[in-house]
């Protein structure tokens, strides 16, 4: 079965081509969930469906905002510019208010009481 240009898979390509900044945020997210330390272009590129010079694009872009660095090996972490507005976000939007307006839909809906629990190891 052949697709038509305008089908659902052509669109969801067009539309991760024109979504730089999307897939520079799934980049971040990617490496903070992950655990690891660094990552090389190839190894990301492959764990989030780009070809490596899309990768290297987006991490050469995240690297002069100072979101990734490079360490001396040539792979890519997470920068001290994501960090600090990492701290800072969470700071200002502690997340126990953010949670607050979820908790009290769940409530209202539930008819049940509901609770924050966060683990701290």
């Amino acid at each position: 079965m052949i697709e038509s240009p305008d089908g659902p898979a052509a669109q969801a390509g067009a539309q991760r081509r024109r979504d730089p900044l999307g897939r520079a945020i799934q980049v971040l997210v990617h490496m903070v969930d992950s655990g690891k330390d660094a990552y090389g272009v190839r190894d990301l590129g492959a764990r989030l469906g780009l070809s490596a010079s899309t990768a290297h694009r987006l991490l050469t872009e995240l690297e002069q905002l100072g979101m990734v660095d490079r360490t001396p090996r040539g792979s890519y972490r997470v920068g001290l510019e994501f960090l600090r507005v990492a701290r800072t976000a969470s700071a200002q939007f502690p997340l126990q208010h953010k949670a607050n307006d979820v908790l009290s839909e769940l409530t209202q809906a539930s008819g049940e009481t509901s609770f924050l629990g966060v683990y701290s190891s």
